[in-house]
């Protein structure tokens, strides 16, 4: 179920589940303002709450900002929330189809650091909904940053089976990233996130 935020003129929009919009009200509580605890208290008024039966259930609640002048056209677009808990705007920028690593990946060997390229990549293309990823797009991302061992791309791939797992073959081969590899490039995020703060 997709979940969203939506930043308007009136306030905060947030939409997904029951249990999803419950959680981030109980956050918006502890960060907000008393002004704003006695708006999300009142939440449960009937025209700022809205669940879309046929949409699976899909909950949207409305938390008004009082001090706003802005017109209603004014609007932002939905942003995705980010499900992983993982704070990677020191190191990726993920905006809708783009996908860019904002800092130095170092490692002594170029095929260690085209890894951990890889694992960063297909980390943020999993955020996007993408699960596997073509051989080419990503010779071509380790290509721009520098990190390409072409000769020896597949093989280094092989060697790291612990985090992937190769589809196809030839020029149709694809990677996906497993849970290893998940967690591989969420502690990669974290120890760049340290680093560059």
């Amino acid at each position: 179920m997709e979940t969203k935020f939506k930043l308007t003129s009136e306030g905060i929009e947030i939409s997904g589940s029951e249990e999803f919009v419950t959680t981030q009200i109980e956050n918006f509580k502890s960060l907000f303002h008393t002004t704003y605890e006695k708006l999300l208290d009142r939440k449960v008024t009937t025209p700022h709450e809205d669940t879309n039966k046929e949409a699976g259930g899909i909950k949207k609640v409305l938390i008004q900002n009082p001090h706003s002048q802005v017109a209603d056209s004014d609007e932002v677009e939905y942003v995705e929330v980010n499900k992983t808990g993982i704070d990677y705007d020191n190191v990726l920028v993920i905006d809708k189809d783009k996908i860019q690593i904002i800092v130095d990946v170092k490692d002594p060997t170029k095929s260690q650091r085209m890894i951990k390229i890889i694992l960063l990549y297909m980390w943020a293309k999993l955020q996007q909904g993408v699960e596997t990823i073509a051989f080419p797009e990503l010779r071509d991302v380790c290509q721009y940053y520098d990190a390409l061992d072409y000769t020896n791309f597949a093989k280094h791939i092989d060697a790291n089976k612990r985090f992937f797992i190769t589809l196809g073959d030839g020029k149709n081969k694809s990677a996906k990233l497993i849970r290893p590899g998940i967690k591989e490039a969420e502690k990669l995020i974290q120890e760049l996130s340290q680093n560059n703060n």
